[in-house]
C-alpha cells in the first residue's frame, strides 16, 4: 500500500561510509498507525531485507507485549506469510523451543524474540531490533533490553510500532511526543524517523473524512463501511473507537486515581522532610522502592531500583543521614521478609496490618483527589499510579500487587508513608501496628 512503501522509502533512506558501504541513516524509526491497517506486513518487510540484503548474517530481534505474545506474532502470523512466499526458498525450518523460537534463514540470519525485561536482549549484537505493540508499556525496559546490543553495530536500528494509547501508555506516549517534537524542529541531522496517521484531537469522530484521512488502509483492506461499523458499534464507549480507529490517544478507563487528580498534586519542587519513610517490592522480589513523607502531606518516592538487596542498606543510609529512624512495612507483603534484617540494624519498624493497608488506600486515594497532599513528580511513580490496580477488601479496596500490570511498589510505599505520615507522634513515642 502507499503508506506502507512511504515508510520504507523515507526509513530505508541510507548513507555512504568512507568505504563506500550503505548504512541506514535513521537509526529510530517510530511508525503510529491505527489498528488493521498493514503494520504487521510492514514491519515483517523490514526484518526479511534486514535478513537477507545486509550483505551478512544478521540478527533481528521481534517483541511484543509479553513474550507469549511475540512468540505468537513470529509463529502464527509472520512464519505462515513467509512460508507461502518465494522466500520460503531462503529458509530453513524454524525454532519452535519454548523461550528460543525463531524464524531461521540459510545466510544464519535469524529473526527471534525476547521477553520484555531488562536484560532479555543482552549478549549478541542485534542489527534490527523492532518493539510492537508499544502501547501496552508503561516503562522502557523493552528498549533496554535491546539497544545495549545495539550500540556497536554501525548500522542498527530499532523500529518503535504501534497503534496510539492511553495516558498509562509512558513508555509510547514519550516516544510519540518526541517524534512529534523531532518533525517541527528546523533541522536536518536528526536520525529520528516519525511516522504518524491520526486523526485530530477536535476533530468530529462521526465524520467518513475524518475517518478516511487518518486511515491509510482504507480503499486497499478496509472497507468505509466496516469504518462505520465500528463506529456504530462503539457508540457507548468512544474512546475506544478514538484509539483503535482514529489513533488518537485517549485516557485510561482503568485508572484507579484519575489523571486529572494526579497531575494536578504533582510537582518538580515538592520536598518533603524526612519524616517517615516507607519500603517496599513486587511480589517476584525483582524490583524495590522507597519513599519519604512529612506531615505536611508532602511525598516523594526516592529510589525504585532493580533486586531487593539493596534495600535494607539504603534504609540504613538514609537513617544516618537524616536522624530519622521510622520505616513503614507492610509485613503480609513482599517486603515483609526484611523485617528481621531492618530491626537487626535497629530501625524502628512500623508495621502496617492488612485492615490499616486498606484504610491507608482510601486515605491517599482521598487525599489525592481532594488536592491535599504534594507528590514530587516522578516518571517512575506516575507509570505506577497509572498502571495500578485494586482488589475489593470489605466494603473498601486495596492495592493490588497481583493483578497490576507494572511493579507497583513505587505508589504503594508513598501510600504507606502517607498513611504513618498523617498521623506522626513524638519522635521518643514507640510505633506499632496497635497504634495506628
Amino acid at each position: 500500500m502507499p503508506w506502507q512503501q512511504l515508510v520504507a522509502d523515507v526509513a530505508g533512506e541510507y548513507y555512504l561510509d568512507d568505504q563506500g558501504k550503505p548504512v541506514p541513516y535513521y537509526r529510530t524509526i517510530i511508525i503510529s498507525v491505527p489498528r488493521q491497517n498493514g503494520k504487521t506486513t510492514l514491519l515483517l518487510a523490514f526484518e526479511v531485507d534486514r535478513c537477507l540484503s545486509f550483505g551478512r548474517a544478521q540478527r533481528v530481534i521481534y517483541s511484543a507485549q509479553t513474550g507469549r505474545d511475540a512468540q505468537e506474532k513470529l509463529l502464527e502470523d509472520q512464519y505462515p506469510l513467509l512460508h507461502a512466499s518465494g522466500f520460503k526458498l531462503a529458509m530453513l525450518e524454524p525454532v519452535r523451543k519454548n523461550g528460543g523460537e525463531a524464524i531461521r534463514f540459510k545466510n544464519g540470519s535469524r529473526i527471534s524474540i525476547v521477553a520484555s525485561d531488562e536484560a532479555a536482549g543482552h549478549g549478541k549484537t542485534i542489527g534490527l531490533g523492532v518493539i510492537d505493540e508499544a502501547f501496552k508499556d508503561v516503562d522502557n525496559r523493552r528498549e533496554q533490553s535491546l539497544t545495549p546490543a545495539m550500540r556497536t553495530v554501525r548500522d542498527s536500528q530499532l523500529i518503535v510500532a504501534s497503534t496510539m494509547g492511553t495516558d498509562a501508555s509512558i513508555y509510547l506516549n514519550g516516544r510519540i511526543d518526541a517524534g512529534r517534537a523531532a518533525s517541527t524542529e528546523d533541522r536536518d541531522d536528526s536520525r529520528l524517523c516519525y511516522f504518524e496517521w491520526s486523526a485530530p484531537e477536535d476533530a468530529d469522530i462521526s465524520d467518513p473524512a475524518v475517518w478516511a484521512a487518518c486511515t491509510p488502509a482504507l480503499g486497499y483492506t478496509i472497507e468505509l463501511g466496516s469504518v462505520r461499523a465500528e463506529y456504530e458499534n462503539n457508540l457507548a464507549t468512544p474512546g475506544e473507537f478514538k484509539r483503535f480507529a482514529l489513533n488518537q490517544r485517549t485516557a485510561s478507563d482503568e485508572r484507579v486515581i484519575p489523571l486529572g487528580a494526579w497531575t494536578a498534586v504533582c510537582d518538580v519542587d515538592v520536598e518533603p522532610e524526612p519524616e517517615i519513610f516507607a519500603l517496599d517490592c513486587n511480589p517476584e522480589r525483582s524490583r524495590g522502592s522507597i519513599a519519604v513523607a512529612d506531615g505536611s502531606g508532602r511525598l516523594e518516592l526516592l529510589d525504585s531500583e532493580r533486586g531487593i538487596g539493596w534495600m535494607v542498606p539504603r534504609a540504613i543510609q538514609l537513617r544516618d543521614k537524616w536522624g530519622s529512624n521510622r520505616l513503614v512495612v507492610d509485613p503480609a507483603g513482599p517486603a515483609g521478609a526484611l523485617i528481621p534484617e531492618l530491626r537487626a540494624a535497629n530501625l524502628e519498624v512500623i508495621e502496617v496490618s492488612g485492615q490499616e493497608f486498606t484504610k491507608a488506600c482510601g486515605l491517599f486515594y482521598d487525599a489525592v483527589t481532594d488536592g491535599e497532599c504534594q507528590i514530587r513528580t516522578d516518571p517512575r511513580l506516575d507509570a505506577a499510579c497509572a498502571a495500578a490496580a485494586k482488589r475489593p477488601s470489605g466494603d473498601a479496596w486495596a492495592w493490588t500487587r497481583k493483578s497490576s500490570s507494572v511493579d507497583i511498589s513505587p505508589i504503594v510505599t508513598v501510600t504507606l508513608a502517607y498513611w504513618v505520615s498523617q498521623q506522626i507522634r513524638p519522635a521518643s513515642s514507640y510505633w506499632s501496628a496497635s497504634d495506628l
